[in-house]
């Protein structure tokens, strides 16, 4: 995202990187979003992952062999 480009002035290359590595923590982890139900894109991802599983198992318990 350019926001982190034009926030600040880098000194080094090394300070970039940085910044950029905690700017995707950030932007992964820590920012919430209305759309995805006011979770971080990683809850979220985390919330589907597991009503994924829930549906599976009870699919698959519904199941007679």
């Amino acid at each position: 995202k350019t926001e982190l480009l034009y926030a600040e002035k880098f000194k080094t290359a090394d300070e970039f990187i940085i910044a950029l590595k905690q700017y995707i923590n950030y932007y992964n982890n820590e920012r919430i979003k209305n759309r995805l139900n006011g979770k971080s894109p990683v809850q979220y991802r985390a919330l589907l992952q597991e009503f994924k599983f829930i549906i599976l198992s009870n699919f698959l318990g519904s199941l007679h062999f």
